[in-house]
């Protein structure tokens, strides 16, 4: 069953009045795009309801909807819920490289070196001629001193922040970007 999200906002001029008055009519493309507008106004568990409701109402969404959900979550600084619906991205859409890349970042900040180790080599494979990924990569081997270890080790509180930092810039450039 859909769960219609209902707090949308007439504010959002993308969508008219009599739209927004039977959101039982609207699309599975306009749930995604008002999943967007939620989620550039920081209303983060709006756009992921929407983001649902979008994914309920047309399955083909369903990557790029994983994906922006695990933006949202994210942002929300949810890494674990975020790191679930980047691996149902993946697990829909095996070739994003972005949605690697965002596994990466969360797998660092939770101190998974080694699944975040694993998830950048696989963004570097699937788009090697994005440099994102590679420095990324790069600055977790730096930060684990050269080396990667065995078994998931938390990183250093330092590290936990840089890698913080580079997953909100992400998070801010890929806002609009689908998988």
């Amino acid at each position: 069953m859909c769960c219609i999200c209902l707090s949308v906002q007439p504010i959002y001029a993308e969508f008219t009045e009599e739209k927004l008055s039977n959101p039982e009519s609207l699309s599975a493309e306009d749930w995604f795009e008002i999943g967007n507008i939620f989620f550039d106004n920081d209303e983060l568990s709006d756009a992921v309801g929407s983001w649902h409701n979008a994914m309920y109402l047309n399955p083909d969404l369903s990557a790029n909807a994983w994906y922006n959900i695990g933006l949202a979550y994210a942002a929300a600084q949810q890494y674990n819920d975020a790191v679930s619906a980047w691996e149902n991205t993946v697990a829909i859409q095996p070739d994003s490289a972005m949605a690697y890349d965002n596994l990466g970042t969360a797998y660092a900040i939770l101190g998974m070196a080694d699944k975040s180790l694993e998830a950048y080599n696989m963004a570097i494979k699937l788009a090697p001629n994005e440099p994102k990924y590679k420095a990324d990569r790069d600055a977790l081997i730096a930060a684990l001193g050269g080396t990667t270890t065995e078994k998931e080790t938390p990183l250093s509180p330092l590290v936990s922040i840089v890698a913080l930092c580079a997953a909100m810039i992400c998070i801010a450039y890929m806002k609009r970007k689908y998988v």
